[in-house]
């Protein structure tokens, strides 16, 4: 982990640094039973495997223009001591109604599915209070969480003073296995961003542009 007095160079216009600003994390929880996520039959058990984990990262700021890079320097560390509560739905069993992870952020239940399904749900609570919450249902499929998009601008130079910015939105499907275990994305699309509103700003000199401060993409 870097300092916070350390800094990257910006690339760009702007120019500047980003400095380190702060840590930003979540708590994960993963389920993954031993019959690999097959269809569990009223009155069948199988052994399911809890495990938590902190996803931290760096999260680096331009103080100037309030710019945030992508996330860097991502860390997994196990969570030890989570407290976890286990609500099967239906007549469906636990052997357990909770549990602690061990050193390695692991712990275990055996799960006997019901006649309404095999559904199991997990809350975990650390020492500090962080909680996360996942569910299992049996058999295993992909399930849509959220669409999450971002926007990319790039600046070309036409001519010697003429200058085409080029705004991008792009979006996609996250979808989580109801399991809890692994993620996957879908339905990636591209399209002009119409209506972005574009700040403009002189780095240095006495420069102009035509349409400073800002203009909108028509």
């Amino acid at each position: 982990m870097l300092s916070p007095d350390q800094s990257l160079p910006a690339t760009g216009a702007g120019g500047g640094f980003y400095r380190l600003d702060h840590e930003e994390s979540y708590l994960e929880v993963l389920l993954s039973p031993d019959n690999q996520g097959a269809d569990l039959a009223p009155g069948e058990s199988t052994v399911i495997e809890v495990e938590v984990s902190r996803i931290a990262w760096d999260a680096w700021l331009h103080p100037e223009t309030g710019e945030i890079l992508p996330p860097r320097n991502e860390r997994i560390t196990p969570v030890e001591g989570v407290s976890l509560s286990f609500a099967p739905a239906g007549d469906a069993l636990v052997s357990s109604a909770d549990a602690t992870t061990d050193a390695s952020g692991r712990a275990w239940v055996t799960f006997t599915g019901g006649t309404a399904g095999s559904t199991l749900a997990v809350t975990a609570v650390t020492a500090d209070g962080t909680n996360a919450s996942s569910n299992l249902w049996l058999p295993s499929d992909w399930v849509y969480v959220r669409t999450e998009g971002t926007i990319e601008a790039e600046l070309t130079s036409q001519s010697h003073a003429a200058l085409q910015l080029t705004v991008t939105y792009s979006s996609w499907d996250v979808f989580f296995m109801n399991r809890g275990q692994g993620h996957t994305i879908s339905n990636v699309s591209a399209s002009p961003a119409v209506g972005a509103l574009v700040t403009w700003a002189i780095d240095s000199g006495n420069g102009m542009v035509s349409k400073f401060p800002h203009y909108k993409v028509a």
